[in-house]
């Protein structure tokens, strides 16, 4: 396995127990985290010393070069993953790496003996793109411990820290510009003056940070905006808030999606990852990219529509609850790597 995480080889991160995961499923494991600096010398060194069956990669792209030739020199089966929804016309147009990334999916998936995708929106885009055989093409979801977000307990976090905001509208991401917070926040400003006991909770970090606190106050709402470190409970924050905002340009799958509706949590996103797909346009409300007005709208429906609001979230929640188990991930995994 190929990845560019270094926390595959970290004990007690959350990368490393998946992989630990993934031993349970063959003979032998071997985790390989390289990044851009790594030569072809070394890409032959390792198809020596290990020879595998099978290589598997995280991503077609520097990533899946490399894959490709320890496959060939191996004479092993390659497994290329997709996480990302590449063949969105946003993800091209964001820069000029992610334009080359495009280039080494081109090259690289169809040289897979098969490739895994996290929704069914990018097994569509590698079928349009790529010369890729639909039949090699499987769609496997992130796996969701739907159970384990069941049992989540509401935080006081809200209520301890920001007893001024009787209704919290939360954000939960990188702040990168792809996520386009800066839309959410435009949209709350909007909102707020419609709903003064709303406020606005950011939980994440990133490079946009310091843009995102500049324009709340550019907005006059930074007494309404919250920024909170990064905390892995945020399913329980979820039930604690009155709706989650998402406005990505593009997703490969979403998992706070799904983690909202599996929380109750009323949905505001655009139409990325699994919308349309796994959560249909009854189950959210879905907004277009970058429309400040559109988002605000959707915010203060949510708000003043309780039956609007119940109704989204009981058909959201439903369809969770069918979702395949960590387990039932686990083995189709196994069944993939076994063809």
């Amino acid at each position: 396995m190929l990845s560019r995480d270094p926390n595959t080889e970290r004990p007690g991160t959350a990368a490393y127990a998946r992989c630990e995961d993934y031993r349970r499923l063959v003979d032998e494991l071997r985790v390989v985290c390289i990044d851009l600096s790594m030569s072809l010398v070394r890409a032959w060194n390792i198809s020596r010393e290990m020879r595998p069956d099978l290589v598997t990669v995280q991503d077609p792209f520097e990533a899946g070069l490399v894959a490709v030739v320890i496959a060939r020199m191996s004479h092993a089966r390659l497994e290329v993953q997709v996480h990302t929804d590449l063949f969105s016309p946003e993800y091209a147009k964001e820069s000029w790496w992610n334009r080359f990334h495009v280039w080494c999916a081109k090259c690289v998936l169809p040289r897979a003996d098969s490739v895994r995708v996290v929704s069914a929106r990018v097994r569509d885009g590698v079928i349009a793109h790529t010369s890729v055989s639909p039949q090699k093409v499987v769609v496997l979801p992130i796996a969701v411990d739907v159970e384990k977000v069941n049992l989540a307990i509401p935080t006081k976090l809200f209520t301890d820290t920001y007893p001024m905001f009787r209704q919290v509208v939360l954000v939960a991401s990188r702040l990168t510009r792809e996520k386009e917070i800066d839309t959410i926040v435009r949209a709350f400003a909007r909102s707020v003056a419609e709903e003064p006991t709303l406020g606005l909770v950011i939980v994440g970090d990133g490079p946009e940070k310091e843009h995102l606190v500049l324009l709340a106050h550019a907005l006059g709402v930074s007494d309404r905006v919250a920024f909170e470190a990064w905390r892995n409970d945020i399913p329980s924050l979820m039930k604690s808030v009155t709706l989650y905002v998402a406005t990505s340009r593009y997703e490969g799958y979403g998992l706070t999606l799904v983690e909202a509706a599996v929380a109750h949590c009323p949905i505001v996103t655009t139409d990325v990852g699994i919308v349309g797909d796994v959560l249909s346009r009854d189950m959210v409300s879905v907004v277009p990219h970058r429309d400040v007005v559109a988002v605000a709208k959707a915010i203060i429906k949510i708000v003043r529509d309780r039956e609007y609001r119940e109704k989204m979230v009981e058909r959201a929640y439903s369809v969770t609850q069918k979702l395949p188990t960590y387990e039932a991930y686990l083995d189709a995994v196994r069944r993939a790597w076994r063809v």
